[in-house]
């Protein structure tokens, strides 16, 4: 692994051994592989000036059970804050300026990487929840989406997704249909 995913890794897990509002969590993709995503909760503003802390919204790594060594899976976005969150109340918004600005979907955060040259979907902390499932069906059945995840994957960058719908995927807003949209 390059020094600067290695330094990642490592800090991630000594942020998840010190701090109990950061965590891992574990899964088998087959019989060869463990998924690992790092999260948190309840973490607090104090908490997140942690190095690290930022890199725990979904972040992971895949062990190769076959050769023992962990490679980067994915990376996803550092934590940010929305107007008025997390941010102490002396910084005012005259003191910010938006870099850029996006339409805020009401879904849940999918991302994307290879295992064996399959694309493998996860949310935010596994790769078997309802959510990665739906995810992966949609990527399995539409050959644009896969095309683009390929692409983006090996350019080094990681898709991101937001899985938007009705039912069990529903978060607030109301939507007919269940669908990933590609951020």
């Amino acid at each position: 692994m390059k020094k600067e995913l290695q330094e990642l890794f490592d800090g991630l897990n000594k942020l998840c051994q010190e701090t109990e509002a950061f965590y891992f969590s574990e899964q088998e993709y087959g019989e060869n592989h463990i998924v690992r995503s790092y999260a948190y909760r309840l973490a607090s503003y104090t908490d997140f000036q942690k190095p690290y802390a930022r890199d725990c919204r979904g972040t992971s790594f895949v062990l190769d059970k076959r050769t023992g060594k962990w490679d980067l899976f994915c990376r996803a976005y550092k934590k940010f804050w929305n107007l008025g969150e997390g941010v102490p109340k002396e910084v005012t918004l005259s003191e910010r300026k938006a870099e850029k600005s996006f339409e805020k979907l009401d879904g849940s955060l999918i991302l994307c990487g290879f295992i064996d040259g399959k694309i493998v979907a996860k949310s935010k902390t596994s790769i078997n929840s309802d959510h990665a499932r739906k995810a992966q069906e949609l990527i399995d059945s539409n050959e644009k989406i896969q095309k683009g995840i390929i692409g983006s994957i090996n350019m080094g960058k990681t898709p991101v997704f937001e899985l938007c719908g009705p039912g069990e995927f529903k978060i607030v807003l109301n939507y007919q249909d269940t669908e990933l949209v590609f951020l």
